[in-house]
C-alpha cells in the first residue's frame, strides 16, 4: 500500500490518505477486493498507520487511516510505503459480510458474521465477546 499523492498531515491529528496497491502486492489488485491494511514498521516515530479493514475502489485506490502525533505537520509523499494489503481471501477470522448496524443497536449486536467461520463454538462464543468488548474500537463503513 503506496500514497496515491503528496499529503500533509497535520500536527497532532488522524485524517485519511489515498493510497493504491503496487502491481502484484497482494497477487492481484482486482478492483472492490476487500482485505486488511496492515501497518509497516519502517515509517517515522511519529506517524501511525491504524490497522484496518479496506475495499479497492473502481480506481484501484484504498483509503489508509493515519495519524501524526508530533506537535508539527508531517507531509507524507506520493509513493512512500505506508503498509501491505492482505487480500480477504488470505485471512481466516474475516467473513465477506461485514454488516453495520444503527448506533442505537451497537452495544446490543455484533457486527460481524461468524456462522461460517472455520473456527470452533467456543472460539466463536470468546471472540463475539471480545468483539463486543472492544466495539468502540472498531470502525465500519457501509460500501
Amino acid at each position: 500500500v503506496h500514497a496515491l499523492e503528496d499529503r500533509e498531515i497535520p500536527g497532532r491529528s488522524v485524517c485519511l490518505v489515498i493510497a493504491t496497491l503496487q502491481e502484484g502486492s497482494c497477487g492481484s489488485t482486482e478492483r472492490f477486493a476487500e482485505g486488511l491494511i496492515e501497518p509497516i514498521a519502517v515509517l517515522p516515530k511519529h506517524l501511525c498507520v491504524a490497522r484496518s479493514l479496506g475495499r479497492v475502489s473502481s480506481e484501484g485506490s484504498i483509503l489508509v487511516q493515519m495519524m501524526n502525533v508530533s506537535p508539527t505537520a508531517v507531509k507524507v509523499y506520493k509513493g512512500i510505503q505506508l503498509g501491505r494489503f492482505v487480500p480477504q481471501r488470505d485471512l481466516t477470522l474475516m467473513e465477506s459480510s461485514i454488516a453495520a448496524v444503527s448506533s442505537s443497536d451497537r452495544r446490543e449486536s455484533t457486527r460481524f458474521n461468524l456462522d461460517s467461520a472455520e473456527i470452533t463454538d467456543s472460539e466463536k462464543h470468546e471472540l463475539r465477546s471480545l468483539l463486543r468488548k472492544f466495539d468502540d474500537l472498531f470502525v465500519f463503513r457501509k460500501w
